[in-house]
């Protein structure tokens, strides 16, 4: 994960469709708003 947080720019902007359970923090503003608000949430979702 750090590798891939690395190569992101530092004000990189990430949405989330709005039908999307992860859109609540649309949109995400940085590397450490993605990582908290898409990539750790994404381990408690149920396949």
């Amino acid at each position: 994960m750090p590798t891939v947080l690395g190569l992101m720019h530092p004000k990189i902007e990430w949405k989330k469709a709005e039908n999307n359970s992860l859109a609540d923090g649309n949109p995400y503003f940085g590397p450490d708003a993605i990582l908290k608000g898409v990539f750790a949430r994404l381990r408690t979702l149920h396949v």
